[in-house]
């Protein structure tokens, strides 16, 4: 188990070395590959002028798509200019906003506008992508965005303004993400796959809720991920839909993960602390999603400080608790450790570079990558390969278990149940709920005569064959197995007593075509004795008993 075990572990840390060295090269060389380079080179940044006009009055000009983080009330007016030089046909502007209520003008003239509904209605509006036609006499003006902040701390700057062609517009969801598109489109389906299989492999007994655990994890974050990152519109056309499933994802991650790390640990103590922790994020993510869609003052938006706050201490929490184990500790247990190490750096990182790119004064904004789709990608890994592990080693046991056991209780000759199985059959028949049972005896008759003339493996396919026969018509019907060198017992129980006689001319019939078939340079023969007994009436070692004096009498 320790090299299944070493050698897995060893695969493992090739994967994640490759995913690292893939991630990278192609989160700079994906876009030449795709042929979207074209469009992250006519990023507009620098032909946006910003006004913000603050709910008290005061009024913040920028000659960039950067300001100070929005609040409810504040509105925003952005002139994206459009030179001649750059005109594209059929184009359309791109870009994205959180939580407002937008309005694009050319002139005095409403090219788009979203938002109003949401907003009369109480709704959290949240990502929105807007993807807007530009009439062809705006080419050489600018186009005007106005747009009224409806959620506090909304966002901090208009991100990947650029113009592209209508025909590619559907791919500006993509356009620095294709790698992170690839691979949680394939973890949403793979781990979707996985709990189809949790569902209907009953035979995964206990490790179903894992399973079911795991797979519900992947697939919450690769949705988060794909949400977070506006890929999810590349699929969801519903830019409402997409918003809530950002959302919704986010704040059930906390309770999938703590419910998956409570099913994978065996310490008692951590099992009666994660399930605590699970039943908290549970409760929160039911309180801020009830809050979300039954009140028009608190959306989910206004509980992201929170549920950051949350994730943080939870996650320490959990590494303490992990750490404070003492005893033995399974493999699983210590990779576990790392895993939660790895996810928390990553996860930490991104907190700190989201905030100071929201929240920083403009002057000081440097544009970081997120990496935290590569640390998500290999904590999934790490996950993945435990409850892999724990698979191989049940199917593994498992195949070992039915192994032994058909060693122990089936014959190596004929394949059909030993001595020892006969015994444990016969012992079980006094706590059988049937009334009636009957017990057949039987014997070769010439296994000795087989063994002298022509040799024991001739004795060896004499016995076979008649074993292949009992078992043939015994079987379905009861039970039947080897009892000694040339005897055999078979069992019936309750109604299938009445077909007794039925069940020995199939077996005379069987034997019949052994001799008729010349399949043997002899004549088969088998005596057979039958002793009956009613349950609680009569000692079974006294049925068997008389089936042995009985077979006896007809040898």
């Amino acid at each position: 188990m320790k090299d299944r075990e070493s050698i897995v572990g060893k695969i493992l840390l090739k994967l994640i070395a490759v995913l690292i060295v893939v991630y990278i090269i192609f989160s700079y060389l994906g876009t030449k590959l795709s042929g979207l380079d074209e469009y992250s080179s006519r990023l507009m940044d620098k032909n946006i002028i910003t006004e913000v006009v603050r709910k008290d009055g005061t009024v913040q000009y920028s000659e960039s798509a950067q300001f100070s983080v929005l609040n409810k009330g504040d509105q925003l007016t952005a002139w994206i200019s459009l030179p001649v030089e750059d005109k594209i046909d059929n184009g359309v502007l791109c870009f994205y906003v959180y939580h407002s209520i937008i309005h694009v003008y050319s002139g005095d003239i409403l090219l788009y506008t979203y938002g109003q509904e949401l907003a009369d209605e109480g709704r959290q509006i949240g990502s929105e992508y807007p993807i807007i036609e530009i009439p062809d006499d705006a080419w050489g003006s600018e186009l005007k965005l106005v747009c009224d902040v409806q959620e506090n701390s909304a966002f901090s700057g208009l991100k990947d303004v650029t113009v592209m062609k209508l025909v590619d517009s559907d791919k500006y969801f993509i356009l620095n993400h294709l790698l992170d598109l690839c691979l949680f489109m394939a973890l949403f389906v793979v781990s979707a796959a996985g709990l189809l299989i949790c569902i209907m492999a009953k035979e995964l007994h206990g490790m179903r809720r894992k399973g079911f655990a795991i797979s519900l994890f992947n697939i919450d974050m690769s949705i988060y991920i794909l949400s977070h990152f506006g890929i999810i519109h590349y699929v969801v056309s519903s830019e409402r839909l997409a918003s809530e499933l950002e959302y919704l994802s986010l704040f059930s991650l906390p309770a999938l993960l703590v419910w998956y790390l409570y099913e994978e640990h065996i310490d008692p103590r951590c099992k009666n602390e994660l399930l605590r922790m699970t039943w908290i994020f549970t409760g929160f993510f039911v309180i801020t999603t009830a809050l979300n869609y039954l009140t028009v003052n608190y959306h989910y938006c206004s509980f992201v400080k929170l549920l950051h706050f949350l994730m943080i201490v939870g996650m320490l929490h959990i590494i303490v608790l992990f750490y404070r184990v003492t005893g033995f500790q399974s493999r699983q247990t210590r990779i576990m450790k790392y895993a939660l190490l790895v996810l928390m750096a990553f996860f930490l990182t991104d907190i700190i570079r989201f905030n100071v790119q929201k929240y920083s004064p403009v002057e000081f904004r440097v544009e970081v990558y997120s990496f935290i789709p590569l640390g998500v990608m290999i904590f999934v890994l790490i996950l993945v390969n435990g409850y892999v592990v724990q698979l191989l080693n049940r199917y593994v046991g498992d195949s070992e278990r039915k192994r032994l056991e058909q060693l122990a209780f089936h014959d190596r000759l004929t394949g059909i149940s030993n001595r020892t199985m006969c015994d444990n059959i016969l012992k079980e028949l006094k706590n059988r709920e049937e009334s009636e049972f009957i017990i057949l005896f039987f014997d070769i008759n010439n296994l000795k005569f087989a063994n002298d003339t022509y040799g024991h493996n001739m004795g060896d396919l004499l016995i076979m064959k008649v074993a292949q026969a009992l078992q043939e018509v015994f079987e379905p019907a009861g039970f039947c197995g080897r009892y000694g060198g040339d005897e055999f017992i078979a069992v019936l129980e309750g109604k299938n007593c009445r077909y007794l006689q039925l069940l020995m001319v199939q077996f005379d019939d069987l034997i019949e075509k052994i001799n008729i078939g010349e399949e043997l340079p002899f004549k088969v023969q088998v005596a057979c004795g039958m002793g009956r007994g009613e349950r609680n009436s009569v000692e079974v070692e006294q049925v068997l008993k008389t089936a042995d004096e009985n077979m006896y009498r007809n040898k």
